[in-house]
């Protein structure tokens, strides 16, 4: 697919920290007129809760990052995995894959609720990953700064009566599960920080326009889960296609809205 955007045209340049190495005012000394950011969400969320900071807590897009990039990542006998989405699949079974003897997943959602995709968490079954439904992470417990076990509270429910994310926890229904490694793997976060500060940002994300995903300075334009959240591979790209529908008529001076 690169080459392929490479044949028809389009320069790639590798190694450039936006903000720090080139700035949107460098572009458009250099001519360009329309900016689109699509930086997707590369940061592992962080989850406030005690324990995080022992040895053998490491955060999801963290994990799978070091492991595709080839670099050392040394996993335990015995993990389990915090989250119910397809990184936390992804990390089980990176981590059932790197040697980890026993893995365990724990979400607060039943395992109809499961944003993973269901052919992933059948996969994750069959390989062995033991699926811990309707509980949530209440602390993690260490020996000598190393995990031994982390505490589980049962989920009642995960959204509330008008469908908002806004779980709740039966706090007298706890237990406790031995494990040398806790991966968290809670969602993503777009590194908002390489933004100028006349970008307006909202919840974490881009805000726009939601007819032209225009943002706030005009010819700069935002796309994908930086702009909706987390969604599908077909949903981002299409609200690619819908950026670059706008910057074309930007281009040509006409109205951002107007179809076609």
């Amino acid at each position: 697919q690169i080459n392929y955007i490479k044949d028809m045209g389009v320069e790639f340049k590798t190694g450039i920290t936006i903000g720090k190495d080139l700035t949107l005012a460098d572009l458009k000394k250099k001519g360009y007129k329309a900016v689109l950011f699509a930086i997707g969400a590369q940061l592992s969320r962080k989850l406030d809760i005690e324990g995080n900071q022992l040895d053998g807590v490491v955060w999801g897009l963290d994990f799978l990052r070091d492991v595709n990039l080839e670099r050392e990542v040394k996993v335990r006998e015995r993990v389990v995995v915090i989250g119910g989405g397809n990184v936390a699949i992804d990390a089980a079974l990176t981590a059932l894959r790197l040697g980890a003897k026993e893995v365990q997943l724990a979400c607060l959602e039943c395992k109809e609720e499961m944003p993973a995709y269901q052919e992933a968490l059948k996969q994750a079954t069959d390989e062995g990953v033991n699926i811990n439904a309707c509980w949530g992470p209440k602390r993690v417990l260490g020996d000598n700064g190393n995990v031994t076990e982390i505490q589980l509270v049962r989920c009642t429910s995960v959204f509330d009566k008008l469908g908002r994310f806004n779980p709740s926890f039966d706090e007298k229904t706890v237990k406790s599960v031995e494990t040398d490694m806790v991966i968290f793997a809670i969602g993503e976060n777009s590194d908002l920080s390489i933004l100028p500060k006349d970008i307006k940002t909202a919840n974490g994300e881009i805000a726009v326009d939601p007819n032209t995903l225009e943002t706030s300075l005009p010819g700069v334009f935002a796309a994908g889960v930086v702009v909706s959240g987390p969604c599908s591979v077909i949903e981002a790209i299409a609200t690619g296609r819908k950026a670059a529908i706008s910057i074309d008529h930007y281009l040509r001076d006409k109205d951002l809205k107007m179809k076609g």
